[in-house]
């Protein structure tokens, strides 16, 4: 969206991509491990990070099983 456009500022539009990134963040995870699959250092970050702390996954584990719950119960 672009600043110009109408509801550029709608807060509970950012809320919901703000949550579908975070599933979507969670079920690659779910996916694939907490080993990363890529990295880029065109970001200027080059911490040499490649997979996620074991806090994290647990993290994106709760995400995925809240987002399932919501999902059963639609």
């Amino acid at each position: 969206h672009k600043p110009w456009q109408k509801g550029y500022e709608d807060n509970t539009r950012e809320v919901r991509e703000r949550e579908a990134l975070e599933r979507f963040k969670a079920e690659w995870a779910a996916m694939h491990g907490p080993r990363y699959t890529a990295r880029t250092h065109d970001f200027g970050s080059k911490t040499g990070l490649d997979s996620d702390s074991d806090a994290m996954t647990r993290i994106r584990k709760t995400v995925l099983a809240k987002y399932s719950r919501k999902r059963r119960t639609r």
